[in-house]
């Protein structure tokens, strides 16, 4: 792909697009930003150099063609949601219909099947391409139905990203830390969540 082609990348949910964000930034092609739910806040935050288009709520085939016919885009970038309008789904399809290349990143172990179908059981939404965070992932899918030559390994991106902010003594904190947990047999467990309250009403 040359560096004037323009890749058109989006998200709704939180999730899907913290594990796309550190992809966009290492890319040299031309990015159109779309975006709707939670994603057009962490867009605006994490990528303030880039417009972000807001996608409205009436989400569909010809609405997802319009758009990358008026973007001239030359490849689909996108998480992939579970929510009321699923917008990604929809450019899956239209790109297909538009015969560009579509790739969707995987943030989560759930829910395979509801992230690619329109109609329910019939994968009717699936990109050329599926990045997932870790084998098990691509079992689970291929045993779901999935192509396995459309599942590809990656990791997940915002995961691998925390890696940049270590600081130059990692090795040493890491270290002291393991020698203070340990030093008399107390057991401690880390419980990391996801952030749900920043995002939804619980």
């Amino acid at each position: 792909m040359s560096e004037s082609q323009t890749i058109i990348a989006l998200a709704g949910d939180p999730g899907g697009a913290r594990a796309i964000i550190p992809v966009i930034r290492n890319l040299k092609q031309p990015v159109k930003l779309y975006a709707y739910h939670q994603a057009l806040e962490l867009f605006t935050k994490d990528l303030p150099h880039i417009t972000c288009h807001i996608l409205p709520p009436n989400a569909g085939d010809e609405e997802a063609l319009a758009i990358i016919k008026a973007e001239a885009a030359s490849l689909i970038l996108s998480a992939s949601s579970i929510n009321t309008v699923n917008w990604e789904k929809y450019f899956f399809r239209a790109a297909k219909q538009a015969n560009i290349p579509s790739i969707a990143v995987l943030d989560f172990w759930t829910s395979y099947r509801e992230r690619f179908e329109i109609n329910p059981g019939m994968l009717d939404a699936c990109p050329d391409r599926i990045a997932v965070m870790d084998s098990k992932a691509k079992t689970d899918m291929i045993a779901e139905g999935f192509q396995p030559e459309t599942i590809k390994v990656c990791g997940q991106p915002a995961l691998d990203s925390l890696l940049e902010q270590r600081s130059p003594s990692f090795k040493d904190d890491k270290k002291a830390l393991s020698q203070k947990i340990n030093s008399d047999g107390t057991v401690f467990v880390l419980f990391v969540s996801q952030p749900m309250r920043e995002f939804y009403e619980i």
